[in-house]
């Protein structure tokens, strides 16, 4: 790798070369630049980039040949490598560096050290294809122009923003509108670049669209859809067969690709215990989940165990010193990992607690029962008025009871989740990565209302109900945490505990 510099023809300063005014050559801040109070951009010539790496080649006389008077030469086997200046244009630039200097962690890339971890290194390659992808450059910028149409500051006049807004929808469409295109050739759809088009089309979505209900209708938000497998328990297609196991034949799984099938199995537990309550199973059916979740617990263990020791300095019970802000990218994506491997064990631990439950239910309903029939005949028999239905009420409110105190067990992981928020806010954390955490986020916050009283808030569901709010760009976050959160409180019970991932089979 070599530098050039381009050749110039005038002498002047770059600032009055381009205002077409003398220059006095001065160094150095030329006179002129000075008098007028202007930036002087000095006399330094830009650089572009040789690519000298590459193997020569022998000169076969078929090239074309240039005349003595040219001024620029190549190297044998040399390609020029332009600076990002010169092959984008400036709103390009301008939009693209809005979008990932908001998205990103800092506005940088994965470093090396983090993409075992990191669950957003696939922007890597969306970063490197942008500029030959039409539709992942248009989502790009639609993006990027959205983001500072909802930054605007309060100085902005109000057309100047309806315009962002318009250029943002027209951006979006034109997107689709390639995306229409690639979706004709069998060879484009399959590409990288359009993969990581539809990834930025449902982040789109997910800020600038409908709601996450509009993004939900059409399947469009893969976000949301993966949180509502965990409500409505039922499991994607692409986390079963050789989605699991086709893309590593080669290679070896990351953590995060390990956590991510155990999340499938929880998912998978869920459903098939939503299954079991619609057909009254046995106990034997009952016993076997037990031990499939018991084996999943387990996983959850040796998958925790096997992280680095730089993982697990975000359990305020175990640390005394949590740290205070994030100081890497690879940092963060343990951040990430550990919330979520808190919720796989919130979800894991209320599904086995009421399984144990149910058998101790069902004993209990017909001990009542029968004690309810002996009662019964006693007291018919010296007072037939007499009402006893005393039995039952005791069972339910001891069933009730014990729902709680198995949700009482696991509270424990939504505070912690609760007390990482703080690490979550912020340009070094990235739109990106507080995206993701608004499965752990929305999560602990149904846990902490079912378990807690509306007028008595704890500390920590105090911390979650303020971190969701502040900036436009996170309102989003917010709604999802309250429509999760209503219908705890205002539906009835029975539709109430359909929304609810702990519901007794």
């Amino acid at each position: 790798m070599m530098s050039s510099h381009i050749p110039r023809r005038s002498r002047r300063c770059f600032t009055c070369q381009t205002r077409k005014k003398g220059c006095d050559l001065r160094v150095p801040v030329c006179g002129q630049c000075q008098r007028a109070r202007l930036n002087c951009r000095g006399y330094s010539n830009e650089v572009v980039w040789l690519d000298t790496q590459t193997t020569l080649q022998e000169n076969t006389g078929t090239g074309r040949r240039r005349g003595k008077n040219s001024a620029a030469s190549t190297l044998p086997g040399a390609s020029i490598i332009q600076a990002d200046s010169l092959t984008r244009t400036a709103r390009r630039q301008r939009l693209g560096g809005s979008f990932w200097s908001v998205f990103l962690p800092g506005g940088q890339q994965c470093s090396g050290k983090s993409l075992p971890f990191c669950p957003g290194s696939w922007t890597n390659a969306a970063m490197q294809l942008q500029d030959g992808e039409a539709a992942l450059c248009s989502i790009v910028l639609a993006l990027g122009s959205g983001f500072e149409a909802a930054s605007c500051k309060p100085g902005v006049s109000s057309a100047e923003q309806r315009l962002l807004k318009l250029q943002t929808i027209w951006l979006y469409y034109r997107a689709i509108w390639h995306l229409k295109d690639a979706a004709k050739s069998p060879h484009m759809l399959q590409s990288d670049g359009i993969l990581a088009t539809t990834k930025l089309v449902q982040i789109y979505e997910m800020y600038f669209g409908q709601g996450f209900q509009g993004s939900s209708r059409d399947n469009a938000s893969r976000l949301y859809a993966t949180v509502s497998t965990i409500f409505v328990r039922t499991t994607l297609s692409i986390n079963e067969g050789d989605w699991r196991t086709v893309p590593w034949q080669f290679s070896s799984k990351d953590p995060k690709d390990i956590l991510t099938d155990i999340l499938h199995e929880i998912v998978s537990l869920l459903k098939r215990l939503n299954q079991l309550r619609a057909a009254g199973g046995s106990a034997e059916k009952r016993d076997e989940l037990l031990v499939e979740a018991a084996g999943v617990k387990r996983a959850l263990q040796l998958w925790f165990s096997d992280l680095p020791a730089d993982a697990k300095v975000f359990d305020y019970t175990t640390n005394a010193s949590v740290p205070s802000e994030i100081a890497s990218d690879r940092q963060l994506s343990f951040l990430y990992l550990v919330t979520l491997y808190w919720v796989a064990c919130m979800l894991i631990d209320t599904t086995a607690g009421f399984l144990e439950l149910v058998n101790t239910d069902k004993e209990r309903h017909r001990s009542v029962e029968a004690g309810h029939e002996t009662i019964t005949h006693s007291s018919e028999a010296a007072n037939p008025n007499l009402k006893t239905d005393k039995g039952e009420d005791d069972a339910h409110t001891e069933c009730e009871m014990q729902e709680m105190a198995v949700l009482d067990a696991s509270k424990g992981y939504a505070y912690k989740i609760a007390h990482t928020m703080h690490l979550m806010r912020g340009p070094q954390v990235g739109i990106c990565f507080y995206g993701m955490c608004v499965v752990p986020i929305s999560l602990a916050f149904s846990l902490l209302t079912a378990l807690e009283p509306a007028a008595q808030m704890s500390e920590e569901r105090q911390i979650l109900s303020s971190s969701l709010a502040g900036h436009a760009l996170y309102s989003w976050v917010s709604q999802f945490a309250e429509e999760t959160e209503n219908p705890m409180a205002r539906l009835e019970h029975e539709k109430a505990r359909r929304l609810r991932w702990w519901t007794k089979c």
